[in-house]
């Protein structure tokens, strides 16, 4: 099994995004749906291009993309496939990848390259089990995923999406007490607003409350979340020294 400090599993994370990527762009130019995953099983870097032609045949055969990604666990994460499902059931495809796109990348840029480091789970298929010292969304690990939770759920709210069906999806995120709690909230208490519910599940600190609630006041939601996504990658690049 690949263990998160090995050569392979970072050229594993690294072929992934490339992957992402390129089917994106494809996607966000207008290329359609099984041309798209064809053109990936000829180009995209291994284990992906292989994964793309299966990806292809299951398309061919009825299956919606979501449903193909999921019969491949090694090279898709239970969050990759939600967002993808919240782009075929929205027609938002293009954007939704384009969100994952961003996450991948964003882990790539602040993940540490002075010494070994565990990839995030929720990210990475090569390390399926959230390892203990995530958990407790402390240190650097916690602001990486708080970072990654704030930069999603905005970036889905901002492409129209409901914010119990945005929520239910970016909760893949986190560890799993939290991503309990967080789909657990009804949806006529988040219609209300999204502060308060957050507030009392109690994993996002004061400032960062008090940012999502001035976004919902001013109408500026998706932007807010994006300020507050900031201040966590602040975090993470400062304990990187």
């Amino acid at each position: 099994m690949m263990t998160s400090d090995t050569p392979l599993c970072r050229e594993h994370f690294r072929a992934l995004l490339l992957f992402s990527s390129a089917f994106a762009t494809l996607i966000g130019s207008g290329v359609n749906l099984i041309h798209s995953v064809r053109t990936l099983a000829r180009h995209a870097p291994a284990p992906y291009n292989q994964g793309a032609e299966e990806l292809a045949t299951a398309i061919d055969s009825g299956q919606t993309l979501s449903r193909a990604m999921s019969g491949r666990p090694d090279l898709f994460t239970p969050f990759y496939i939600a967002m993808v499902r919240i782009g075929e059931v929205g027609g938002i495809l293009d954007e939704t990848l384009r969100i994952v796109v961003d996450c991948l990348a964003a882990e790539w840029k602040v993940r540490p390259r002075r010494r070994a480091k565990d990839l995030p789970p929720f990210l990475s298929p090569t390390q399926r089990e959230m390892p203990q010292h995530w958990g407790d969304l402390t240190g650097r690990e916690g602001s990486l995923v708080l970072m990654l939770f704030c930069q999603c759920l905005g970036a889905v709210l901002s492409a129209g999406v409901p914010a119990k069906l945005a929520l239910e999806t970016v909760a893949e995120l986190l560890p799993a007490t939290q991503r309990h709690a967080v789909r657990s909230i009804p949806g006529e208490v988040l219609a209300q607003g999204i502060t308060r519910p957050l507030a009392e599940v109690g994993f996002l600190p004061p400032l960062i409350l008090m940012m999502i609630g001035v976004g919902e006041e001013c109408g500026a939601l998706p932007r807010m979340l994006e300020k507050a996504a900031g201040v966590y990658q602040f975090e993470v690049e400062c304990d990187e020294g």
